[in-house]
């Protein structure tokens, strides 16, 4: 299957036998050029009389006669007559025309996997990715149900519609189980650096496992922008198998991109191990390993479509006009990772064993998988004629459609800053002056409060606890129970406090951004009062109810924020609504912890919150109230407020 799907603009004809020119196939109209593969071209057609879109893969005239490459041909169809699943590609009609083979399937108004990974600069977030890949799962557990093996799993096998919904395709040496199905010789037309050992060592026994591996490696590829297997200095076929078989790289897709959440790595690890029988048995285990995570989220289709389908149209094939094309004259459908231009050479893989070649980018030079003489796996040597280039024309044409590329970024960029500077004006600081205060309490009932004094350095405080709009601006998701975008975001952890922080901090290079130690949050909470209160010491009902959130007024629920009276520095909801976590270790008492206003970060598991929230009494919502939990733990009245100070080459440490 070709890995470009949109097309409208091109009207070709398609040169049949003796170079008749022919504009239809059957009922099917046909509208331009959508690709090639490694077998056919495919093309984007309309049916005469339904006017429904099609993808019609037309066997290559010079594999008229090539029994191996028909076989795998016919298999595809075979194959893809017996699926019917919204996540594989349907088919509609195969046929043969003129004595060429055509497959009629489903028409994707979308991208391939691969150039998605690409057109993203490497790793997609694993919020988005997941979302997908349990697509792909789905697609791919059916046709095992079917007793089927696909065996060429990759990004490029994979399709994503506009909308995010998954299109699994490729299916040409794919086996049914119990048959013979394909040679070896076809199963090493496989992507060599998705293939599963024993697919490698060219067992005979391969089964749905190997696909499970096959998974696990496109799924490295989409959360780490590249594979294991990408090393400096391997560059034969026999390297990259011995790397494979003996596992002798670093595994661990985190040193390419550190965001990945350790269970998820551990999935990955699983579903690639060598012996099968370590493996995921099924696509449905290894889905529920993915969903009994609670993190999981939905579907971001805005993240596939959105704004870059308004502003940036990537040119998707080369126009080629009847008069020029011959039989020796192909078209790729190969874009160079360099410069993403189209690629057009001439033979795509060795007509002797299958090897698929290199080809030269016409743009910037690059070698693209193309050996322009021998074949680099069993030498026989590549007497297709290269397609001549009008180079001028063709370079003009290129640069008008890399300055249009640019000119769609820096719109992008510019509205993406644009947005993100909103954003972080939209956040209100309050500054908190330098002091001294005492912290804590003397009373016999606060004994892991001991009064001692501390001296504070002056600071910004948000006004507010981080809301739900504030916290899914940055991660894309909202795990509040009590949703509402102005209400304090909750049921989030230490650890994803720190995980937003690392976000924020890249976002904005003028300022760190971090949780205030519990010294500073108690001094930002009194604002000068030495009170229990810092509307003082009196627990009026009248005085608490303008204050505080707490259990007697909250009707067991969050409220949004900044609807109570402030302090006299001017924070919102210190006291009730929601917990506030803070960066310190928790300590039983004062005696040992720092008097500068930093955390004290010594041993410990667990983390201080500080504040009180709407399921606490009034009692229990003061400036001395201190609680703990462990770092990973979560609940609905438990949020976070953030410190901002001007970027400096050091702040707190991060002990995590």
């Amino acid at each position: 299957m070709s890995s470009i799907f949109r097309s409208d603009e091109i009207r070709i004809g398609i040169v049949f036998n003796g170079g008749l020119l022919k504009e239809k196939i059957r009922e099917y109209t046909i509208e331009g050029l959508i690709g090639r593969g490694g077998m056919g071209s495919v093309y984007l057609a309309t049916h005469v009389h339904l006017q429904t879109r099609a993808a019609l893969k037309v066997l290559l005239e010079r594999f008229s006669d090539n029994v191996l490459i028909k076989e795998r041909f016919v298999n595809e169809a075979r194959i893809l007559h017996q699926l019917r699943h919204s996540n594989i590609v349907e088919q509609r009609e195969f046929f043969e025309e003129n004595g060429r083979l055509v497959l009629v399937m489903e028409y994707v108004d979308g991208r391939p996997l691969d150039k998605m990974i690409g057109q993203d600069s490497g790793p997609i977030p694993w919020e988005k990715t997941l979302p997908l890949f349990i697509q792909i799962l789905d697609g791919i557990g059916y046709a095992h149900s079917k007793g089927i093996v696909h065996r060429d799993i990759k990004p490029a096998s994979i399709l994503i519609s506009k909308e995010g919904q998954v299109k699994v395709t490729d299916l040409g040496i794919a086996k049914i189980a119990g048959d013979q199905g394909m040679t070896r010789t076809g199963a090493q037309m496989g992507t060599l650096r998705y293939e599963s050992p024993e697919q490698i060592r060219g067992a005979k026994d391969v089964d749905h496992r190997s696909d499970i591996y096959s998974l696990g490696m496109t799924l490295y590829e989409m959360l780490a922008g590249r594979l294991p297997f990408e090393t400096d200095g391997v560059s034969s076929e026999f390297e990259v198998m011995k790397l494979i078989v003996n596992r002798t790289v670093n595994f661990d897709p985190k040193e390419y991109y550190p965001h990945i959440p350790e269970w998820l790595v551990e999935i990955i690890h699983k579903a690639t191990e060598i012996d099968p029988g370590s493996r995921f048995q099924s696509c449905e285990e290894f889905k529920q390993q993915i969903i009994e995570h609670e993190d999981l989220p939905s579907i971001q289709n805005s993240y596939w479509s959105g704004r870059v389908e308004a502003v940036k149209t990537q040119p998707i094939s080369v126009p080629i006009s009847a008069s020029s094309a011959s039989n020796d004259q192909v078209a790729s459908d190969s874009f160079c990772p360099e410069c993403e231009a189209p690629v057009v050479k001439g033979m795509e893989f060795c007509g002797k064993c299958g090897t698929y070649l290199m080809q030269e980018c016409p743009v910037c030079s690059l070698k693209v998988r193309w050996f322009n003489e021998f074949c680099p796996r069993c030498g026989a040597q590549i007497a297709e004629k290269l397609l001549e280039l009008d180079e001028e024309k063709e370079r003009q044409k290129y640069e008008h459609y890399m300055l249009e590329q640019e000119r769609a970024d820096q719109i992008l960029r510019m509205e993406e800053q644009k947005r993100n500077s909103q954003f972080l004006s939209s956040m209100n600081f309050i500054k908190i002056p330098s002091g001294q205060f005492m912290m804590g309490s003397n009373s016999r009932e606060m004994r892991n409060c001991l009064l001692h004094s501390v001296d504070i350095t002056v600071f910004e405080l948000l006004s507010t606890p981080v809301t739900q709009l504030m916290w899914a601006y940055l991660m894309r998701k909202n795990p509040s129970f009590f949703e509402d975008d102005s209400k304090p975001v909750e049921r989030v952890s230490w650890k994803d406090c720190h995980s937003y922080l690392q976000k924020l901090n890249d976002l904005d290079t003028d300022h760190t951004y971090r949780l205030p130690s519990e010294a500073e949050w108690e001094y930002a909470c009194r604002a000068g009062t030495a009170t229990i209160f810092h509307w003082g010491s009196s627990d009026s009902e009248d005085l608490k109810d303008r204050s505080c959130w707490h259990s007697e007024n909250s009707a067991n629920s969050t409220h949004r924020v900044g609807k109570k009276e402030p302090n006299q520095f001017g924070l919102f909801d210190m006291c009730g609504n929601v917990w506030e976590w803070c960066e310190d270790v928790y300590h039983d008492n004062y005696e040992v912890c720092p008097t500068d206003g930093s955390p004290f970060l010594g041993s410990g598991m667990n983390r201080v919150r500080r504040g009180g929230s709407w399921s606490n009494s009034a009692l229990n919502c003061t400036s001395l109230n201190r609680m703990s939990n462990s770092s990973g733990f979560r609940y609905q009245n438990i949020g976070f407020r953030i410190v901002r100070t001007v970027r400096v080459s050091s702040t707190f440490s991060e002990s995590r």
